[in-house]
């Protein structure tokens, strides 16, 4: 079955929103100085196998690549700030 192009550039928005919405999970555990969650470390697991037994990544996992640095680099000032508001309110 052929896709429309209205069809890709729908899937390319919602692929994008969620990656937005990942990464900026992925920015806040970079903030809390707790490491990576268990689903990128699965994630990079299954990568490294597969790409040693000669698998094909696809178009959203390539893009997730590209964009990981992006979006957690914009998110990582905007939370920052907001992290550190928290934690000085909880302290006073």
């Amino acid at each position: 079955m052929k896709r429309t192009g209205k069809e890709w550039a729908l899937r390319v928005v919602i692929l994008l929103s969620g990656l937005t919405v990942a990464h900026l999970g992925v920015t806040l555990f970079l903030l809390s100085y707790l490491g990576s969650d268990p689903f990128n470390l699965f994630a990079q697991g299954i990568f490294r196998t597969l790409s040693r037994l000669g698998g094909v990544a696809g178009a959203g996992t390539l893009v997730c690549m590209f964009l990981v640095g992006p979006v957690a680099g914009f998110f990582l000032p905007l939370n920052g700030r907001w992290i550190e508001a928290l934690v000085s309110r909880i302290n006073d």
